[in-house]
C-alpha cells in the first residue's frame, strides 16, 4: 500500500513522500524558469525543469538530502527519511526556505502512548515540550543548527553539538582492538519483549558549497555493489575540483558506551549479591577521551577505486571493576574483562562516495548471568558529510556517537551525532526497560 505524507510550511515550499518517491515544491522566482535539484550525498543533479516543483526517486535507503536551485542559487532545501516499521520509526520530513525550517516526524508507527510526549531540543539549549509530531523553526536557509526529537514522559533531550570545523583530536593511530570487519550477514531483528522509545535527530546545515561539493566528484565509475543505484548528471568538473584545495581522505565513525560517573550502584538481581558496586568512566560527553566501557570505531578511506576492505573496523571492551563497601571503605574488590565475541563490523557495500556499514552489539558484564551491553547501529557514511544513522539500543550505559572527516591537508571536523543518556544497570536485563529506537540524518 502506497501512504503519502506531506509538509507545507507557511512559505510556498513543501516536500511529499510518496511510495519511493519525494516532491519538493518551491516558490517560483521572476526572471527565473530553469531549476533543478541537487542530491548534496553525492554531488548529483537528480532532476533540471522550468516547473517549480520536482519528482526525485528515492533509493533503497529510503533518505535524500535534496538543494533545490534556480539557475545555480540555492532557494530550498529537503532533507526526507522514509518509514522504518521494524524500529517503530516514522517518516521524517525537513523542509528549510529561504525564512524557516519545518520539522515533521510523522507519527503513524508510533503514536504517543498516555503520558507520552515529544520533547524537542535545539543544540545545547533545554528541550521543548510539543503536542503534536510538527512544529516550525526559525532556522532560516544558509544557518545550521541540530534538533532531537525524543518520544517520552519527563526526561529531556541531550542532542549533539554542532562541531562544525572545530580543531578535534585525532584518530587514534593505533586502534584498540582487531581492525578487521566481515562482509554483509545476516541482520539480527530488535526485541520484541518491549515497545520502543523513539528518538529522531535532524541535523539541519547549510547547503553545501562549490569547493565541498567538486571534493564528491570522481573520475572513475564504480560497478562494485551497483544496487546502490547508478549516477545521475555530475555538475562537478575537473577545473572545479583542482581548485577546492583539500579532499576528504577518510572518515570515522565511533561508537561508545559508557558510565559517566564514578560508580555505580549493581541491579538487584542477575549479578550476584546486590550490595556489589561497579566502577564507571567518570565522564561526560567527549570524543576519544579513552574511558569507555565498550567502543567501536569505523575508518572509511576514500579513494578513486572501491572494495569494501576499505572499510576497517576495530572493537574494544575495558576491564569491568566491582566492589563492595564496609563503612565507606572499599572490599573485596574484583576485575574481569569480557571477551570482543558478539561485537561485529559488518560492511555492507562501498563506492567512491558512499559506505554502508552496520555494528551487531552484545557484550556482556563479566560478572552478570545475562545483561547484555545490546544495540544495532546502521550506518549510511558519504564522502560528502552527509550520513543516516540508525538503529536500536539498551538503555544503560550512554551511547555516544561521533562522525569526524579527515582531509588530505591535515585539518579535521568533527560532529557528535548523538549522546543518549543511561537509566541504569536493570535496564541490560531482558524486560526490564524499554530500548531506544533512533535515526540521525543530514
Amino acid at each position: 500500500m502506497i501512504r503519502s505524507y506531506t509538509v507545507v510550511l507557511t512559505v510556498p515550499v513543501s516536500a511529499e513522500i510518496v511510495g519511493s518517491t519525494v516532491n519538493p515544491t518551491w516558490k517560483a522566482r521572476t526572471g527565473t524558469s530553469n531549476y533543478s535539484v541537487l542530491d548534496e550525498r553525492n554531488g548529483e543533479v537528480v532532476w533540471t525543469g522550468t516547473t517549480p516543483y520536482a519528482s526525485v526517486s528515492l533509493d533503497e535507503e529510503g533518505y535524500a538530502s535534496l538543494v533545490a536551485r534556480a539557475d545555480s542559487t540555492p532557494i530550498a532545501k529537503y532533507v526526507v527519511s522514509t518509514a522504518n516499521p521494524d524500529l517503530g520509526l516514522s517518516p521524517v520530513i525537513v523542509v528549510t526556505s529561504l525564512t524557516a525550517t519545518n520539522l515533521e516526524w510523522l507519527s503513524e508507527n508510533a503514536p504517543l502512548e498516555e503520558e507520552e510526549e515529544y520533547h524537542l531540543a535545539a543544540d545545547e539549549a533545554g528541550d521543548t515540550i510539543l503536542p503534536e509530531a510538527a512544529t516550525q523553526m526559525a532556522t532560516p536557509l544558509g544557518e545550521a543548527k541540530q534538533y532531537a526529537i525524543e518520544v517520552g514522559t519527563s526526561e529531556p533531550v541531550e542532542p549533539g553539538d554542532d562541531g562544525g570545523e572545530e580543531a578535534a583530536p585525532e584518530p587514534p593511530a593505533d586502534e584498540t582492538g582487531d581492525g578487521i570487519a566481515q562482509d554483509g550477514t545476516t541482520s539480527p531483528p530488535a526485541p520484541t519483549d518491549m515497545p520502543p522509545v523513539p528518538m529522531y535527530g535532524i541535523d539541519v546545515t547549510a547547503p553545501l558549497t562549490a569547493e565541498e561539493l567538486a571534493d564528491t566528484s570522481d573520475s572513475t565509475a564504480s560497478t562494485q555493489n551497483a544496487s546502490f543505484g547508478s549516477p545521475h548528471t555530475s555538475i562537478q568538473n575537473a577545473s572545479v575540483n583542482a581548485t577546492a584545495g583539500k579532499t576528504v581522505r577518510e572518515s570515522w565513525i565511533t561508537y561508545e558506551g559508557y558510565i559517566p560517573s564514578r560508580s555505580v550502584k549493581g541491579p538487584p538481581v542477575g549479578c550476584g549479591s546486590p550490595s556489589w558496586w561497579y566502577a564507571g568512566d567518570n565522564r561526560g560527553p567527549g570524543f576519544n577521551t579513552g574511558k569507555y566501557r565498550t567502543r567501536v570505531a569505523i575508518k572509511y578511506m576514500w579513494s578513486s577505486w572501491s572494495h569494501l576492505q576499505q572499510i576497517v573496523g576495530y572493537r574494544d571492551n575495558h576491564t569491568t571493576t566491582r566492589f563492595k563497601l564496609d563503612g565507606g571503605r572499599v572490599v573485596d574488590r574484583e576485575s574481569s574483562k569480557a571477551p570482543l565475541t558478539g561485537i561485529d563490523v559488518v560492511r555492507w557495500g562501498k563506492t567512491t562516495k558512499k559506505a554502508h556499514s552496520q555494528i551487531i552489539h552484545a557484550s556482556k558484564n563479566p560478572f552478570c548471568a545475562g545483561g547484555d551491553i545490546d544495540y544495532n547501529s546502521t550506518q549510511h557514511i558519504y564522502k560528502s558529510g552527509k550520513y543516516k544513522v540508525f538503529g536500536w539500543h539498551d538503555q544503560m550505559p550512554v551511547h555516544e556517537v561521533y562522525r569526524q572527516q579527515v582531509y588530505t591537508d591535515g585539518s579535521k571536523s568533527l560532529k557528535r551525532v548523538f549522546t543518549h543518556k543511561m537509566k541504569g544497570l536493570h535496564c541490560l536485563l531482558p524486560t526490564t526497560c524499554k530500548y531506544r529506537t533512533y535515526q540521525y540524518v543530514n
